[in-house]
């Protein structure tokens, strides 16, 4: 499992990959920027405390790539990525009891209150010197039910793909039961329509619109919980296996 060092730089990483994803779709999207300054003058704050703060080398091999295009030329997949990235340093902090709670699995992190925790542009030494991780334990449970989430997730993609089961189960009777077994374990509230319960409705009954965010939401927290774990010390290669 990464230590409270490596675990405190790997947020502050992420919340400058999240303040070039926020300039890159301002860009994209022809939104103002806040003067008439060159785009480029509005990352050089961000690249130069990444340099001198030496925050660069806990970059990942990815970031490392995607922070070093020019600015303005990041791909629409470069910018949805990378803002996806919010649900990761939202878990990240609170691994570091930097916020009290991870929403729902219908509730992102909002970027814009997490990205106040990030000392960006000053000195991170206290940030880094007052980390401390929450008990393995807790974090432990939390990536159980990330993963749990992202399972189900996972079940209505192979739903949808019309993947083959072996003779006598159906999608259905294996939802149920693993709805039942995780309401008694008191990992999700009573379930709805013998389903998981999300949106006030049951899983399988999301618009696609609704079953996109979620899928996202439990993609990006498993992926975050995993790292935590211990499951891998490479960042970008961390796995989510359900």
């Amino acid at each position: 499992m990464p230590d409270q060092k490596v675990t405190a730089y790997r947020a502050l990483c992420l919340g400058a990959l999240l303040m070039r994803a926020n300039l890159e779709d301002r860009l994209r999207n022809t939104m103002p920027l806040p003067s008439a300054q060159p785009a480029s003058m509005f990352w050089e704050p961000v690249k130069s405390w990444l340099a001198k703060y030496n925050v660069s080398a806990f970059l990942s091999p990815k970031e490392k790539d995607l922070l070093g295009k020019p600015v303005g030329s990041w791909s629409l997949q470069d910018i949805v990525n990378s803002s996806w990235r919010a649900e990761c340093l939202g878990v990240v902090l609170w691994a570091l009891g930097r916020t009290i709670n991870i929403p729902s699995y219908d509730t992102q992190f909002s970027a814009p209150d997490i990205l106040k925790h990030i000392p960006m542009g000053r000195q991170p030494d206290e940030f880094v010197g007052k980390a401390k991780l929450r008990s393995s334990t807790d974090i432990s449970k939390a990536r159980d039910l990330a993963e749990l989430w992202n399972w189900r997730a996972r079940t209505t993609r192979e739903q949808k793909s019309q993947v083959n089961l072996p003779p006598g189960m159906t999608f259905q009777q294996i939802i149920s039961n693993s709805a039942r077994q995780a309401h008694k374990a008191g990992m999700i509230s009573s379930p709805i329509d013998n389903d998981f319960p999300l949106y006030g409705k049951s899983f399988g009954k999301l618009s696609e619109e609704e079953y996109q965010n979620s899928s996202s939401i439990c993609q990006e927290r498993h992926f975050a919980l995993n790292w935590l774990t211990g499951h891998s010390e490479d960042w970008d290669n961390t796995p989510t296996e359900t």
